[in-house]
């Protein structure tokens, strides 16, 4: 028998795997594979948004969560980023402030500016933007309803697209502010993404019904030609920056949780590819530094690269479990 949602359990932890896999870059020497890697990788984030804010908005009542749900939420959050901000110090020192001068107030202006609204080490910016959407998403919906709620928060993805995609349409000034607030990573990224998860939770049986699992998919390869011509228009017009937040790529995480939510499996251990997923998201940012030395310093390929960089990850995801399932400390239950 099919568990509700072990789909999304599977596309969670496919999705770290991508994550990890993308940003150990091991098509680099293979420019266009890498290109057509990143931007088909690209549902990623936004599937976490959405099925995260979907899970948290089904224990809403007629659209607003109370208010010990949401700080529960948001203190789990906060813990989680805490917990691997600390384990990630080597990263962070090394990627981030080592390069910098670091007797200068400016340098630790900049890394409190990150640390709060943008990112601090790989990954990061996703636990940041999951703190204010789902805040913010709920401090709106007290007010508008999920469709006004929507409209508001596209407009807030909007800025990101336009410090992404196409950031060359931006006047010079705008853009340098952008890019110094990192804008396709930062906060305001997962708004409507949350916003998203909500509408699916007030009108799951609507939107199944309308679309089912094939029609789903039919919607899925459209979304998905829309979203490789955005980027080559993008890039035809010399206007094209990152593919980091692009309008089409709204079609292809949503119609995948379509998918998912609705696809017929059943596994044993859904809960733990959930941690693992989270594990794997969260401790790529030390093993990146090995994936650096190994590339730069030893000069393997970044595909060998990419492969040797598995093997300190499943060790880190196997440590995190035993000392789960085998210690009294508390601290590592706050990892996952």
């Amino acid at each position: 028998m099919k568990k509700k949602y072990d789909a999304i359990d599977i596309a969670k932890f496919v999705a770290s795997l991508v994550v990890f896999t993308q940003h150990c870059g091991p098509f680099k020497d293979y420019p266009a594979l890498a290109f057509y890697y990143e931007i088909i990788s690209r549902w990623v984030v936004p599937f976490f948004f959405i099925s995260s804010a979907y899970f948290l908005f089904r224990k809403s009542v007629n659209g607003v969560l109370d208010q010990d749900t949401l700080n529960h939420y948001l203190k789990r959050l906060g813990i989680l980023y805490g917990c691997w901000f600390l384990i990630n110090i080597p990263y962070i020192y090394l990627e981030k402030l080592e390069p910098e001068d670091l007797s200068a107030i400016s340098t630790w202006l900049i890394f409190i500016k990150n640390s709060l609204l943008t990112s601090t080490f790989t990954g990061s910016w996703y636990l940041v933007s999951s703190l204010f959407s789902a805040w913010a998403v709920n401090s709106l919906a007290k007010k508008f309803k999920t469709g006004q709620v929507m409209l508001i928060t596209f407009a807030m993805y909007a800025v990101c697209v336009f410090s992404s995609a196409y950031m060359g349409l931006v006047p010079k000034p705008i853009a340098e502010v952008l890019l110094f607030l990192c804008f396709p990573r930062n906060i305001f990224n997962g708004c409507f993404f949350f916003a998203l998860g909500k509408y699916f939770a007030e009108n799951e049986e609507k939107l199944i019904a309308r679309f089912p699992i094939r029609k789903a998919l039919i919607w899925l390869v459209v979304s998905y030609v829309l979203f490789f011509s955005e980027v080559f228009i993008a890039q035809a017009l010399n206007i094209f920056e990152t593919a980091e937040a692009t309008f089409a790529n709204i079609g292809p995480s949503w119609f995948l949780f379509l998918i998912c939510f609705q696809i017929a499996v059943s596994i044993k251990h859904g809960g733990l590819l959930r941690k693992l997923s989270t594990i794997i998201y969260c401790c790529q940012a030390n093993v990146l530094i090995i994936n650096k030395f190994l590339k730069k310093g030893m000069g393997v390929t970044p595909f060998k690269a990419w492969l040797v960089c598995w093997i300190p990850v499943v060790l880190i995801c196997a440590l995190v479990l035993f000392l789960q399932n085998h210690t009294k400390w508390k601290w590592p239950q706050y990892l996952t």
